[in-house]
């Protein structure tokens, strides 16, 4: 099937694991009761758009043909799987239904624009309930187990629906904890699939202890030129294969992995005997923490906070250096980034206020999602406190100043002192030591890691979150 001839447009929206985060963090705020389901065949429910109907000849014993002794074909009318273009028929499909069928009889339903794959309902009783769609795979939180039961009830008259565990999406567990009938804390973790991961590798795995998810003083970069049979050699070892497995473990359960993900991923065409083994050193790390992975809870801290860092050690490859943030609500990580910067910074102030920029960009994604919601007045009511360990970026964030030290910085990244005077983010200093982000920006020591880890992940206590 040739693209502008049997097909046109293949973009179909997928839901951001931020979202998915967002809504534990509601579920504990507002105590909501959950309820999911999978919506059966589901590419199949939608029709090929006009102009893209598909001729199919009839399978073998089933020809046809006509009076003149030409061959009869088929019309393919009904989506398909295989269609390069069935992921986008459905969800347009889905879209158009859910918006038009919960709309009537009393009922209301809006769809995320932060978000296209969050909708949100209301029934006759004013009660309300969020759905986040994974394709086909209804993740649903309500005010009660009424509105979610005539949700999926009204989605079955639709189309075909049935009902799946809600303590796992997508391979990921997320255990409930109760007190006093409401919800305590959600825990999240993926052993299944880090065990999955081990078989993969494991005569390749090491036999010591890895105490750190990337090993440390470890430089991994394009600037090594390997040869060719190296290349090839670890290629074949499944490189490949192994970054991608670490960049969906990273991406759910496992924050602090994202620093070596992101220089694992920078040689995914050519990598080094080097990368491989750091690799597996990673493998292993999360074999050791399998049973360990991301926790929101009450005891964490109520109202959302980010840490913002940045590296002033560059890549020798490119002068791009290293930097991440951390946004936390209810103890655990909602958002988290660990990325090159977009240019070549020219200090440490320089490259911790573009750090910072990619963090507030971050946070106001975050609150226009909650305003559209309209389920946490308070917390959009106030700014989020951004915190850095560079006093001098953080300045430059609240105060206009202007000095040979920054006269340079593109004024793309002043985006900060806008959120700053619009009241979107109120930005803070805290020391190094403290600071979770740091994690994201290079490979840091055992004690490092160790004092932070607890804290990214939402393990820590509420005592241990100083300062605030």
């Amino acid at each position: 099937m040739q693209k502008g001839i049997h097909f046109f447009e293949t973009f179909a929206p997928t839901p951001s694991e931020d979202t998915a985060r967002v809504l534990q963090c509601l579920i504990i705020r507002l105590n909501l009761t959950r309820m999911c389901g999978d919506i059966e065949k589901a590419y199949c429910w939608a029709k090929v758009p006009p102009g893209e109907l598909i001729a199919l000849s009839y399978p073998e014993g089933y020809r046809r043909m006509n009076e003149q002794g030409e061959e009869l074909f088929m019309v393919m009318r009904k989506n398909l799987y295989g269609h390069p273009g069935a992921a986008r028929a459905w969800t347009r499909e889905r879209d158009q239904q859910l918006l038009k069928h919960f709309n009537e009889e009393g009922w209301t339903c809006t769809q995320s624009n932060m978000d296209p794959c969050l909708f949100k309902f209301t029934d006759r009783r004013e009660k309300f309930a969020l759905m986040l769609i994974h394709t086909d795979d209804c993740d649903g939180a309500g005010e009660d187990e009424q509105i979610l039961t005539e949700i999926f009830v009204k989605i079955n008259t639709i189309w075909s629906i049935k009902p799946t565990d809600p303590e796992y999406m997508l391979g990921i567990s997320r255990k409930i904890t109760y007190n006093n009938n409401r919800v305590n804390a959600i825990e999240m973790t993926m052993t299944p699939f880090i065990e999955g991961m081990v078989r993969s590798f494991n005569d390749h795995l090491m036999t010591s202890a890895a105490n750190l998810p990337f090993p440390e003083n470890t430089s991994i970069s394009k600037l090594e030129e390997p040869e060719t049979s190296e290349v090839n050699e670890v290629l074949t070892l499944g490189y490949q294969r192994a970054v991608g497995m670490l960049l969906w473990a990273a991406r759910h359960c496992f924050p602090e992995c994202k620093y070596g993900v992101s220089r694992l991923c920078s040689v995914m065409a050519r990598p080094t005997y080097r990368a491989f083994r750091a690799a597996m050193h990673m493998i292993t790390y999360l074999n050791q923490h399998k049973h360990r992975g991301i926790r929101f809870g009450r005891d964490g801290y109520h109202l959302p906070i980010c840490q913002s860092d940045a590296s002033n050690k560059p890549d020798p490859a490119d002068g791009l250096a290293q930097a991440g943030f951390v946004l936390s609500w209810f103890g655990g990580p909602v958002a988290t980034q660990s990325k090159k910067l977009k240019h070549v910074g020219l200090s440490s102030e320089h490259n911790e206020y573009m750090g910072i920029t990619a963090a507030v960009k971050r946070i106001v994604w975050f609150r226009q999602l909650l305003i559209e919601l309209e389920v946490a007045p308070e917390i959009v009511g106030v700014p989020t406190i951004v915190f850095g360990d560079n006093t001098q970026a953080n300045r430059l964030c609240i105060e206009h100043f202007i000095s040979p030290g920054n006269q340079y910085i593109y004024q793309t990244y002043h985006f900060n002192k806008e959120a700053v005077a619009l009241g979107f983010v109120d930005i803070r200093w805290l020391q190094t030591k403290m600071n979770m982000a740091d994690l994201f920006t290079k490979p840091v020591s055992r004690q490092v890691m160790d004092t932070l880890v607890g804290k990214l992940t939402g393990y820590a206590s509420a005592e241990q979150w100083e300062p605030i």
